[in-house]
């Protein structure tokens, strides 16, 4: 048996180029790279997607104001872990948010709000918060 299906010509819907794809193929492709296939998915068209919530929260980690509060959470406790007591140095020390950096924003910059850890503590810390929300239902 001789195949005699031959290619079609497609356009790109992410770069409109035009690219050549066998004729069995036709439904199955709608990019002509794997380059844009991932360009397609990011952004709004990502498949988790939440209105650019994550872009504000790495601007305002990046600011200014994120790094004072920081600074002064550390200061208030001494550079040491509440709860190890261990002595931090600056890349092993964490500023966790008591009250949720997402669901509290007027809190965000709170120093009272804030506690300093070691990345150990507050990896735990955060696998503790995850068991306890895991299954539960934000109302918006």
């Amino acid at each position: 048996m001789n195949f005699k299906g031959g290619k079609i010509k497609k356009q790109c819907i992410n770069c409109g180029k035009e690219y050549s794809v066998f004729l069995y193929r036709k439904e199955d492709t709608k990019f002509c790279s794997k380059k844009c296939n991932a360009m397609h998915r990011t952004g709004v068209n990502a498949a988790n997607w939440k209105g650019g919530i994550d872009l504000e929260n790495k601007r305002i980690r990046k600011s200014i104001e994120y790094e004072i509060w920081r600074n002064e959470v550390y200061k208030k406790d001494n550079w040491t872990c509440r709860i190890c007591n261990k002595k931090c140095k600056s890349k092993d020390i964490i500023a966790h948010h008591l009250k949720l950096f997402s669901d509290f924003p007027e809190l965000r910059f709170s120093i009272e709000n804030g506690i300093t850890l070691c990345r150990g503590c507050h990896k735990k810390v955060h696998d503790d918060i995850g068991k306890k929300t895991r299954f539960i239902k934000k109302s918006k």
